[in-house]
């Protein structure tokens, strides 16, 4: 009996994914790399940087919303600034150290 409704939930989830707008979707991928980014932040730096990078992230989304709304295309411009924050949140919190500490090379 549980199957229908899982089915039933599980086309739920699909048709609210599909009603997504593009830059809805990114949102979503911006939030969790976001996360990521902090949970990485908090193994490898100290606690003011991971407040600075909280703040950063805050003041970043006030200026995107702001250059985006003076765009005349404010859906292209949510999607292309964000897009490029994934990305740098990525470098910049993502790396993978080459040599693992302690090791020589």
């Amino acid at each position: 009996m549980e199957r229908p409704a899982i089915s039933l939930r599980l086309s739920v989830v699909l048709k609210i994914i599909s009603s997504l707008s593009k830059a809805e979707m990114l949102e979503f991928a911006l939030n969790d790399t976001y996360a990521q980014a902090v949970d990485n932040a908090r193994l490898s730096r100290n606690l003011q940087e991971v407040e600075n990078l909280k703040d950063a992230q805050n003041k970043w989304r006030v200026y995107r919303d702001a250059e985006c709304r003076a765009e005349a295309d404010d859906n292209a411009c949510l999607v292309n600034m964000t897009k490029q924050r994934i990305e740098a949140l990525k470098a910049m919190y993502f790396k993978v150290a080459a040599t693992p500490p302690g090791f020589i090379k």
